[in-house]
């Protein structure tokens, strides 16, 4: 039964790797647009605003997380591969503007619960961007 469990471990590595590392780069997510929206009456009125931000702190630090950790890139960190990283992150911005938007202006959920149904949404998204990114050499 061990044996069975590390050989589905090691077979799954890459994902269960991007599970932790995604699981972080969402918690930089929330850790910088929960307070902005709590905090301060602006970012409330502004999610979108809030979003952005979060979004940034968030792909800054999945870039060097993920190439590491994730994807084992053995390629150095460089420009072409963060344009490239960054412009897979920037689709999933979008598409996840577009749905916040959705959510919160036509269904009116909270921005808050609208968020969290999003980023699974943007967990997959980027997972199968990423692969693209830190192509294996």
């Amino acid at each position: 039964m061990i044996d069975k469990i590390k050989s589905l471990l090691d077979k799954y590595q890459e994902q269960w790797h991007y599970l932790i590392v995604g699981g972080c780069t969402t918690l930089v997510n929330y850790l910088i647009y929960t307070p902005l929206i709590f905090l301060f009456p602006f970012f409330k009125e502004n999610y979108q605003l809030a979003n952005v931000l979060a979004w940034i702190g968030a792909v800054a630090f999945a870039y060097f997380a993920n190439g590491a950790f994730v994807y084992n890139s053995t390629a150095k960190r460089g420009l072409k591969e963060a344009g490239a990283f960054v412009l897979s992150r920037v689709f999933s911005l979008v598409l996840e503007s577009l749905l916040l938007a959705l959510m919160v202006e036509v269904l009116h959920l909270d921005e808050f619960i609208a968020k969290i149904v999003v980023s699974v949404v943007t967990v997959v998204v980027n997972y199968l961007t990423g692969k693209l990114v830190f192509k294996k050499h």
